[in-house]
């Protein structure tokens, strides 16, 4: 994220990653899909001994996503602004990760 999505918006640490998922619409949706499928993401992100922790900028009207995001134990920081939108700036730690899915029971 250092070096292209936020590029002198945020200091960042080593060991930080920058993370965006697609998920397609469904015609019969399945309820929880979203969120496992952004469980599993950070999982693997987390894999990676490496990485202390992940970093993302959805937009801040994407209440959606926020909720998602927070679900896996992404904390927001502040409001930035991009040239394509204005983007809530989060993060999420490994221990918040662990902490957020433990609380909901997933074994990852």
């Amino acid at each position: 994220p250092s070096e292209l999505e936020l590029v002198g918006l945020y200091d960042a640490q080593p060991g930080d990653v920058g993370m965006h998922f697609l998920v397609a619409p469904s015609d019969t949706p399945l309820h929880g899909f979203t969120r496992a499928v952004i469980t599993t993401v950070m999982a693997a992100v987390f894999a990676d001994p490496a990485t202390e922790r992940v970093v993302v900028e959805p937009d801040v009207a994407n209440t959606a996503v926020h909720a998602l995001n927070e679900a896996v134990g992404f904390v927001p920081e502040r409001q930035v602004t991009k040239p394509e939108k204005e983007a809530l700036l989060s993060f999420c730690t490994r221990a918040q990760f662990e902490a957020a899915t433990a609380a909901q029971g997933v074994s990852i």
